[in-house]
């Protein structure tokens, strides 16, 4: 027998992004490779996450 389910209401969950601004992703990628620290010291230091911080590494080597 078959019974008709109710939708399952869903969860509004908003998460919210960190924004930083040109400097400090300058000024920090500059920081995590000048300094000779590891990437994931600097970003767990400064709360950025590891990745993001990674990624403004790269863009500021290319240049």
């Amino acid at each position: 027998m078959y019974t008709k389910h109710k939708p399952i209401e869903r969860m509004e969950c908003k998460t919210t992004r960190k924004q930083y601004d040109k400097e400090f992703k300058i000024h920090t990628a500059k920081l995590a490779f000048q300094t000779g620290k590891a990437v994931v010291q600097v970003a767990r230091e400064l709360d950025v996450a590891k990745q993001t911080l990674h990624n403004w590494v790269k863009k500021i080597k290319r240049k």
